[in-house]
């Protein structure tokens, strides 16, 4: 889990104690903190910290999600490892679920739905479903973010095997997720809730505007240079998010409503 100082305090407590309330508890939790955090994040940290299964990686200044999130798997003692957002509230049946799943079925990575909420869970009423076996996943991830990347839970190897989590700003985890797939990782997602994802009207001004497309737009450039996109499916996907990233708040509000469904 990485936190940064826009983080709210009272969420970042909630989904450390999610984690700690698993029906199958991590057998350590590693947080990254993303530079320099306010004196409320700091004193929860502190207690946080206090627990035997807590160890704090620090980054001096703030270098985005996938910088921390790097930073603190190279501290991990284990072979399997799961993502966790510092404001997102895991189920308690979460980790068990996923690790029977991963390893009965000899999988790398492992996923599963999410319901998103506003205020409390299931205030809005709104699962993002994902597709559920690997062929589906390939296909899916050519186009969109196949894994609910909050919810994913991978092996240490096949995650290094692709150097990790590249230091990318709002992309880092679609980057990921299809360098794994082009390196031949197995994938599966769990037809189930695992994780209650923290939304608001500040996710439409997050994934619109010049930057975040500029951002998109390298990433397609990448999945079509190491040959997960053919020249047709990089243009058609390219001319689309272009459209779609400066279109107005309210057309890209609706066409998420869409995609939900």
């Amino acid at each position: 889990m990485s936190v940064c100082c826009g983080d709210n305090t009272t969420f970042f407590i909630d989904a450390v104690h999610s984690v700690l309330n698993q029906t199958r508890p991590p057998s350590e939790i590693i947080v990254s903190v993303d530079g320099p955090i306010p004196l409320s994040l700091e004193a929860a940290l502190g207690e946080i910290e206090k627990h035997p299964l807590i160890r704090v990686v620090r980054i001096a200044e703030n270098q985005g999600p996938g910088y921390a999130r790097h930073a603190a798997i190279l501290m991990t003692r284990h072979d399997v490892l799961a993502v966790m957002d510092s404001d997102d509230i895991s189920l308690p049946t979460r980790f068990e679920r996923q690790i029977n799943y991963l390893l009965s079925n000899d999988l790398d990575v492992v996923g599963g739905f999410i319901e998103e909420f506003e205020r409390v869970p299931g205030d809005l009423n709104k699962i993002r479903k994902v597709p559920l076996h690997h062929e589906h996943i390939v296909r899916f991830g050519k186009w969109r973010q196949p894994m609910n990347h909050v919810t994913i839970m991978f092996r240490r190897k096949a995650y290094m095997s692709v150097g990790g989590y590249h230091a990318y700003r709002s992309i880092e985890d679609y980057d990921l997720i299809y360098r794994l797939l082009v390196d031949g990782a197995r994938f599966a997602n769990i037809p189930q809730i695992l994780v209650y994802a923290r939304t608001g009207t500040s996710i439409m001004s997050r994934r619109s505007g010049l930057t975040y497309l500029r951002r998109e737009l390298a990433l397609i450039y990448r999945m079509s240079r190491d040959g997960f996109l053919s020249n047709s499916q990089w243009l058609f996907s390219s001319l689309f998010r272009i459209a779609f990233r400066l279109s107005p708040a309210f057309l890209l509000a609706l066409v998420y409503r869409f995609l939900r469904k």
